[in-house]
């Protein structure tokens, strides 16, 4: 688990309690436990792909307005406490943005790797990028010059009030070609400061049919009632022909957050 203000990669045990983290950023500036948001690399999505030899795991700042955002460290998953490298994603993101829907800054909440392929979500236009991961890779780490083939697909999200859900997080399903995602609505139209959480969406899209702008979205509840948090994000923990389930990570803007159960019912 990563979070958007620590510097640290935490390592949870099958019980959910704490059982080692890594330092994969400056603690320079920690107070509390914290990172101030002028100060933060907004660690925001993971995931993981064949980035040397074997698969490493890669971490992914938002890209949210300031360039300590534009940052991607890779950690060996094998040997973990000594080989953690930083990359940065200035140029990239630069690249990216210019793929959006919108003028808004880019802020990336979501990271998967499929089929040779690395997608992203950006929160700030519902736009999901399919970049070829291996151009990618090359063009960030071996500051090849040759930009990586990016496509893009702009979804529309469930509104409410007038307010659109934006993406916050993503999970693909193992074996299947089938992404699960979360998204948030909240009731401030000033979204990058400040966040009051109406709603949280659980969401499906088909990776093959990426031409489908309107995915099956799924509100999440607590005892019948609308969770009003910000599901940040999900992992798929065991699939069967009948249920899935999942483990989220909600972000309350506070230095705490809360893990999630959730159980999710298969239908034709």
């Amino acid at each position: 688990v990563v979070g958007d203000d620590s510097p640290y990669l935490f390592q949870l045990n099958s019980d959910l309690q704490l059982s080692n983290k890594i330092k994969i950023y400056s603690t320079k500036n920690l107070k509390q436990g914290r990172i101030s948001k002028k100060e933060k690399p907004d660690f925001e999505c993971i995931t993981i792909a064949p980035w040397g030899k074997d698969k490493d795991m890669l971490v992914f700042g938002s890209g949210n307005g300031l360039e300590k955002r534009e940052i991607l460290v890779k950690i060996d998953i094998d040997n973990q406490d000594e080989n953690v490298k930083s990359y940065s994603l200035k140029k990239f993101y630069n690249y990216l943005a210019k793929k959006t829907n919108s003028n808004r800054d880019l802020n990336i909440e979501g990271a998967g790797y499929w089929k040779d392929d690395l997608i992203l979500l950006n929160r700030s236009d519902n736009t999901l990028f399919r970049i070829d991961f291996d151009e990618f890779r090359k063009y960030v780490k071996d500051k090849d010059k040759d930009k990586p083939d990016i496509k893009s697909y702009n979804f529309n999200l469930p509104v409410i009030n007038g307010i659109p859900a934006r993406f916050s997080g993503m999970s693909l399903i193992p074996g299947e070609d089938i992404m699960l995602f979360t998204a948030s609505v909240e009731n401030d139209p000033n979204w990058i400061d400040t966040e009051k959480i109406v709603a949280s969406y659980l969401g499906i899209i088909d990776l093959n049919q990426l031409e489908n702008n309107k995915p099956v979205c799924i509100l999440i509840k607590k005892n019948n009632e609308s969770l009003q948090e910000k599901v940040e994000s999900i992992y798929v923990t065991d699939t069967n022909d009948t249920t899935i389930r999942l483990m989220g990570v909600t972000d309350n803007d506070n230095g705490s957050s809360t893990l999630l159960e959730i159980e999710f019912q298969k239908t034709d």
